[in-house]
């Protein structure tokens, strides 16, 4: 269970409210839980504030609670009670049997001041919806800190303690505080609303994705904290997901999506030699970002991680030397904690060192169309950035990976001339960010997975040791050219043609 949250409650006590030296009769335990409320407003109204929103309410409390505040009194019980004892001993040995029943109690109970003078406070608000649950033992166990959700925390009190200032009370935190723990009431997330399978069980409407006609429509299902009590939000959340269940066609059996298998490879034309190969990369990825290298560094955080397992195919190795594209067919599966699972993928495009125009380098793109356990489609975007930076980094270029997943199953440049593939070429650009980006990591090629995927390289064809050869070629020439060739040309030019080199490139 993901994104719960405790709705920012947090209870607090003013004790011996005060006006002028007299008692000031709040009494908690007099009226409704709630009468009134402060509300401090949101980063999200977009009036010019900042922060997390919150409310400040009174709260009412059951009349026996005020018994048990004053007994918890000890000293004060216990002067009372001993009072209490020698008033009796007093009356029968002294006063001949007279007494005040009504007025010994009266004594002995005290004048109520704490009770009718102390009232609680709650809080609630937008926390940050990071707590996680889980199974341990078959119990179940929840994630949950106050250190994420600090400074929300501390503005609350904050605002609890000026009310108490001006109530002339006592502030007093709950116990549970001082170890840095709170108590909700209002228990939210866990089965989350997601815009995909990877960000939330449900869909907008609260119907389970993969699980047709199967519905959350209680606080499990809210993404986050709604701020205010949430019973309402509640409320109305339920009241649309039944109105969607009434217009749906029930007498109709409803199936949950299938995802489409894997493409078959492209036909191997006659007389053509295919080359293939099996990649296997993994690395930290996570949602709600867009920028790899960040997204990678929140992932190794949470324990959240994205790996492949392809299988690249040049169906005719001639055409693909030949194309400055250097396209090919992937074929394989993805697998991912936060997009659900195992995915297949339903088509999926490589090139190899392709030369964006105005850019150093060269570039390994990947694209593969995939869905979500629901159905949805997603497309992930990934390219190897090879460039002869400083030190010897050619490994790190040829394996890593810096990946994006969008929404939507988003097609490839097409490209047919070799004109229409330069022009593909010069709009390839790593800088610019995809439109429906949902998440972003790196991944890489651990040293015993570059081993092993040396060992899958096969051919399909009358020149199977021929067409490794060109491509070997390929491979090999287009990292001579990135890391050594302009170096040498560097070297011996002029130091005015070093400039303009250095300036063009």
């Amino acid at each position: 269970g993901t994104r719960f949250s405790g709705n920012g409650d947090l209870l607090t006590l003013l004790l011996d409210c005060t006006r002028d030296g007299e008692a000031l009769p709040v009494d908690g335990g007099n009226g409704p839980v709630i009468t009134t409320a402060i509300r401090r407003p949101d980063a999200l109204d977009g009036d010019g504030w900042t922060g997390r929103g919150y409310y400040v309410e009174d709260a009412g409390f059951p009349g026996f609670l005020g018994w048990l505040v004053e007994t918890a009194q000890l000293r004060s019980t216990a002067r009372r009670a001993a009072a209490f004892a020698w008033q009796v001993v007093r009356n029968r040995v002294l006063a001949q049997g007279r007494s005040n029943v009504s007025a010994d109690l009266s004594a002995l109970l005290g004048d109520g001041r704490l009770s009718a003078g102390s009232l609680p406070l709650l809080g609630m608000g937008r926390d940050v919806p990071d707590g996680r649950m889980s199974l341990h033992d078959g119990r179940l166990a929840v994630s949950w800190t106050t250190s994420t959700s600090r400074a929300y925390f501390d503005d609350v009190r904050s605002t609890m303690e000026r009310v108490g200032e001006q109530l002339g009370a006592r502030f007093q935190d709950n116990p549970l505080w001082w170890a840095k723990r709170v108590i909700t009431v209002h228990p939210l997330g866990g089965v989350p609303i997601g815009r995909h399978v990877g960000e939330g069980v449900c869909d907008e409407y609260g119907e389970v994705r993969g699980h047709a006609g199967l519905h959350v429509v209680d606080g499990a299902a809210m993404p986050g904290p709604v701020g205010a009590n949430p019973s309402l939000t509640i409320a109305a959340m339920a009241d649309r997901a039944a109105t969607r269940m009434l217009e749906q066609d029930w007498s109709r059996p409803r199936r949950t999506h299938i995802a489409a298998p894997a493409r078959a490879l492209a036909t191997r034309a006659p007389g053509a030699t295919s080359v293939a190969f099996t990649e296997r990369m993994v690395g930290p990825f996570t949602l709600d970002q867009t920028d790899p290298r960040h997204g990678a560094e929140l992932a190794r955080s949470l324990g959240d991680r994205l790996q492949f397992v392809l299988t690249i195919t040049a169906p005719d190795i001639e055409a693909f030397v030949a194309d400055p594209l250097h396209r090919a067919d992937a074929t394989g599966f993805v697998e991912s904690n936060v997009l659900g699972g195992r995915l297949d993928v339903e088509r999926g495009w490589f090139n190899l060192f392709v030369h964006p125009g105005g850019t150093p380098g060269r570039r390994m793109l990947y694209r593969l169309w995939l869905r979500d356990a629901a159905g949805s489609p997603l497309t992930l975007v990934g390219a190897k950035e090879v460039e002869d930076d400083r030190g010897l980094d050619v490994w790190a270029d040829t394996t890593t990976l810096f990946v994006r997943v969008l929404s939507g199953h988003v097609a490839p440049p097409e490209a047919t001339t070799h004109a229409q593939a330069l022009a593909v070429l010069d709009r390839m650009r790593d800088d610019e960010v995809p439109d429906g980006t949902i998440g972003a990591g790196v991944l890489v090629i651990k040293p015993f997975d570059l081993a092993k995927q040396l060992t899958t390289f096969r051919t399909d064809g009358d020149a199977g040791a021929a067409a490794l050869a060109q491509f070997g070629r390929l491979f090999l020439g287009e990292l001579w050219d990135v890391y050594v060739a302009d170096r040498l040309a560097g070297r011996r030019a002029t130091p005015a043609r070093a400039a303009t080199a250095r300036a063009g490139r």
